[in-house]
């Protein structure tokens, strides 16, 4: 359950970005009317791209090292780059934070299935996987939902190109506690994952 709990909040780190960009855009970078469609094509072409690239690595990393550091590191990313993006001052900076929560995303879809295959009870893996997959759309009202009442709140008392800043920084919030939950989260051994997944000898096999 707290690897559940891990996985809708690090979505909702994700959502803050996507379900919030154009307004962002909009309202604090303020590019002309002319560009917007160009620059939106870019950030999710090039994010989509490093997002599956990173996945390969990073999944041969953890079996290296194990799951849960490669989530932490994921966690860590992804907060750097919304951090970028919040304080961002024009869309080239915008695209290197982006670029960094696409190699976060990457790193996190590759592993963190990986992870509950490990830990989940078998007998109930089909209970627990549809809960993830229900998790994983929660999180995107979780991020609008928050975010719209903080833009509104943040944007009447200081600005209207604060709000979507704020919401960004939100959004390291929910990566922080998306680590901090997955603490609780008890990875097995490599050695331990290794024995549950052999095939047992035939018998009178020496």
């Amino acid at each position: 359950m707290f690897l559940v709990a891990s996985r809708l909040l690090f979505f909702a780190g994700i959502n803050v970005l996507t379900g919030w960009f154009v307004v962002y855009m909009n309202q604090t970078i303020r590019p002309a009317p002319e560009d917007r469609f160009a620059i939106l094509s870019v950030i999710q072409i090039v994010v989509a791209l490093v997002t599956a690239v990173s996945t390969f690595p990073s999944a041969r990393l953890s079996d290296r090292i194990g799951r849960k550091p490669v989530i932490y590191v994921a966690c860590i990313v992804g907060g750097l780059g919304l951090f970028i993006v919040a304080v961002a001052p024009s869309f080239p900076i915008v695209l290197g934070g982006a670029i960094l929560m696409g190699v976060g995303a990457g790193a996190f879809l590759a592993v963190d299935w990986a992870l509950m295959t490990d830990i989940i009870p078998k007998a109930a893996s089909g209970r627990y996987m549809g809960l993830s997959n229900v998790v994983t759309a929660s999180s995107t009202t979780i991020a609008v939902a928050i975010g719209g009442l903080t833009m509104d709140a943040v944007g009447d008392a200081v600005g209207i190109g604060a709000g979507p800043r704020t919401v960004m920084l939100i959004g390291i919030i929910y990566f922080t506690l998306g680590a901090l939950a997955l603490r609780r989260v008890d990875e097995p051994r490599r050695g331990r994952r290794a024995e549950a997944g052999a095939t047992p000898p035939a018998q009178g096999t020496p």
